[in-house]
């Protein structure tokens, strides 16, 4: 039961990115993805007896998740400072 939490985050962030058309719901999509995937990495440790693995790589994936999302953030003000719009065809744009 507590698994199927872990994969109902997990699908709505494959749901989230894939119908996002903006930078930001992309973001949080990823985000939301990160945060079922590490919550299952936790879960799956504690059925099986032993916390420190699983809490360990959960952490861990968390620390990725934060840089992530603060790189992203700081991508989307500047694509938001160049065109005064959040959208991922933008990205193209600011390569230039």
């Amino acid at each position: 039961m507590i698994y199927l939490i872990s994969v109902i985050l997990s699908v709505l962030g494959f749901v989230g990115i894939a119908s996002s058309q903006s930078f930001i719901g992309f973001i949080v999509g990823t985000q939301i993805l990160f945060f079922g995937f590490s919550s299952l990495f936790v879960f799956i440790a504690y059925g099986g007896g032993s916390q420190e693995p699983g809490l360990a790589f959960g952490i861990f994936i968390l620390a990725i998740g934060a840089v992530y999302q603060a790189v992203s953030y700081a991508l989307a003000a500047r694509i938001y400072q160049r065109s005064n719009r959040v959208a991922i065809s933008d990205l193209k744009r600011i390569r230039n």
